[in-house]
């Protein structure tokens, strides 16, 4: 994969349209990165942060869903799946987006 490039920004509005336009680029790179042990910080500012923080969540939560499927009854397997073909998506990234949501709902519960 090529390296990604995070150009200078003049203000971080001009910041936050790159990563938002490059998203998907920024999460494969950070999950070759992880896998390869090479993470590093790109940004320093604060949506840079956020996206850094992001990714490293979806990374924990990727590995989860992999963990609970191969832990989860085939019948419990069987219902994931099914939900995540009506999704539109496969088994393990649907199960990542359920980790996510419900992350992301106790953590506003706790807020």
């Amino acid at each position: 994969m090529e390296k990604l490039v995070v150009p200078k920004f003049a203000t971080e509005a001009e910041e936050a349209d790159w990563w938002d336009q490059h998203m998907d680029v920024v999460e494969a790179t950070f999950l070759e990165a992880a896998e390869k042990g090479t993470l590093r910080r790109t940004s320093e500012t604060e949506h840079g942060r956020r996206v850094i923080l992001a990714a490293k969540r979806a990374l924990a939560a990727r590995e989860a869903a992999k963990a609970f499927i191969a832990s989860s009854s085939e019948q419990d397997r069987e219902r994931f799946h099914q939900l995540a073909v009506k999704a539109g998506l496969d088994d393990q990234t649907y199960i990542q987006q359920l980790l996510l949501t419900a992350l992301a709902g106790v953590e506003s519960l706790a807020a």
